[in-house]
């Protein structure tokens, strides 16, 4: 999942995992996912009646808006530089200024790749616009 979040945590707890392979098929399948960890945490943890009752899984909103606009001024900012054209010498600037036009999500996601290689090779390899080729 290439510049995106897990939403989903896995159980890393080797003592857990070790315990739920040891269960019977029974208790890990049924019409009630998840029901015997649901109940555990229920009464271990005092977990939430509301969680506890809530079948619809929720992962996170993204991206949040502001992260969007956020990444469009980084973008534009980026690629106005002078140099970017011979720090990015395998992307044509004309073409990425039209395809952020109009920008969505992807298109900035994918215009966000040319700009990362632009600020790394600027910060770790202490590249001027003559170095690079």
């Amino acid at each position: 999942m290439s510049n995106s979040i897990e939403s989903r945590v896995p159980y890393l707890d080797h003592r857990f995992v070790s315990y739920c392979f040891s269960l019977g098929s029974s208790f890990k399948i049924d019409e009630n996912t998840k029901e015997i960890l649901r109940k555990t945490l229920l009464s271990k943890i005092n977990l939430p009646k509301i969680i506890f009752e809530r079948k619809k899984k929720e992962g996170f909103i993204s991206p949040p808006d502001w992260y969007v606009k956020n990444i469009e001024i980084f973008i534009k900012e980026t690629i106005a530089n002078s140099d970017f054209p011979s720090v990015v010498p395998f992307c044509n600037i004309n073409n990425l200024k039209k395809f952020i036009e109009n920008p969505t999500y992807t298109k900035l996601k994918r215009a966000f790749s040319f700009c990362q290689t632009y600020h790394l090779k600027k910060t770790f390899l202490g590249a001027s616009s003559n170095e690079i080729r």
